[in-house]
């Protein structure tokens, strides 16, 4: 919070842009952490199964 009243303050903004926050969290050390894992796979049975089974539901 302390950093982003201090960019408005010297950029005379009330209001920063995405792009402007982006900046200031990367400034501050903020990383995006990237998820290595696969996403899950289904096969061809697995889809059919969780298919029928939302169509008991319904």
């Amino acid at each position: 919070m302390n950093a982003m009243q201090r960019f408005k303050e010297l950029a005379g903004k009330s209001f920063p842009s995405y792009g402007e926050v982006i900046k200031v969290a990367v400034g501050l050390g903020y990383r995006k952490s990237v998820d290595d894992s696969p996403p899950p796979v289904f096969d061809e049975e697995a889809s059919l199964l969780l298919f029928s089974r939302m169509e008991q539901d319904a």
